[in-house]
């Protein structure tokens, strides 16, 4: 393992961007202040967050704006002080532009799915040898239109399970216990036998789906976003790990659809994304050491 020089203050520029995916009040967010920046950091991590999808060359810039300046003509003082307002900015290339729920949640859009046929699966393997109790299991397939798939029926060898008796099933709707938003996982109750574990459903996948706007000014959304860092080694078993949120932040400039022509020397190219802090907003970041 390599070990930078004062690899506690290197940033590593991969990582994971979020957004968050509650109805969000900006007035009531506390406000920061010089000494309650953990409560607020306790605050945020009450919100779901979803992932932006892959992301590459992440920065963060601090920019003085409207400053003031600050006179005395007496006695040769001159300038007094200086004020500005410190205005962070957020980019990155976006490898995913085309997924489509945070495309829209980035432009303030409405997105319609369209469903398709309900399709039938029969016999899915969960486990050829039982399961404990706690024991979590996610479907394979999920509804197109992110809602929880309710047909299952649980098999043991052949006997049904009994369901919020043996098993409960449930949607993950931000992607944090199963890894993608709108997935059905299921959790057991009970000890079952060590025989196959499988189940049935139907679910209902999308034929398409249905997203645009009109050509008028329009609102465009506010957004809390939270990047986490890949973790940077500082010994043989320690890291330090930046976690930032962006409070109140709004698209600044262009997102760009790219359609590529895939050959086999084309390099998958990303759209670059730019967003700024306004008036009200905040940039927190908190800096943990971690175990690698």
């Amino acid at each position: 393992m390599t070990i930078l020089a004062n690899a506690s203050d290197k940033l590593l520029t991969m990582g994971d961007l979020y957004y968050c995916t509650d109805t969000l009040d900006f007035t009531a967010f506390t406000k920061l202040t010089a000494t309650n920046q953990a409560t607020v950091k306790s605050e945020l991590d009450l919100y779901n967050f979803s992932t932006v999808g892959h992301i590459d060359d992440f920065t963060i810039s601090h920019s003085l704006q409207n400053e003031e300046i600050i006179r005395a003509g007496n006695c040769g003082v001159g300038e007094l002080a200086r004020l500005s307002q410190k205005t962070p900015t957020i980019s990155f290339t976006w490898l995913d532009v085309n997924n489509r729920p945070v495309f829209d949640a980035m432009l303030g859009l409405d997105l319609l799915t369209v469903a398709g046929t309900p399709v039938a699966v029969t016999g899915e393997v969960i486990a050829a040898a039982g399961k404990s109790a706690g024991d979590v299991y996610i479907v394979a397939n999920k509804n197109g239109a992110g809602t929880v798939v309710t047909s299952i029926v649980v098999d043991d060898n052949g006997t049904p399970l009994v369901l919020n008796t043996n098993y409960t099933v449930n949607l993950d709707t931000d992607g944090s216990i199963t890894g993608t938003a709108g997935t059905t996982y299921i959790t057991f109750l009970t000890d079952t036998s060590a025989n196959q574990i499988d189940i049935d459903y139907s679910y209902t996948p999308n034929a398409s789906t249905l997203d645009g706007y009109n050509i008028e000014k329009e609102a465009v959304p506010y957004g809390l976003y939270k990047f986490v860092s890949c973790k940077s080694a500082t010994d043989a078993t320690n890291g330090i790990q930046d976690t930032v949120y962006f409070r109140k932040y709004v698209l600044s400039g262009e997102l760009t659809e790219k359609y590529v022509l895939l050959s086999e020397d084309t390099n998958f190219e990303g759209t670059e994304c730019s967003f700024i802090g306004v008036n009200g907003g905040w940039y927190l970041k908190s800096k943990a050491t971690v175990t690698l």
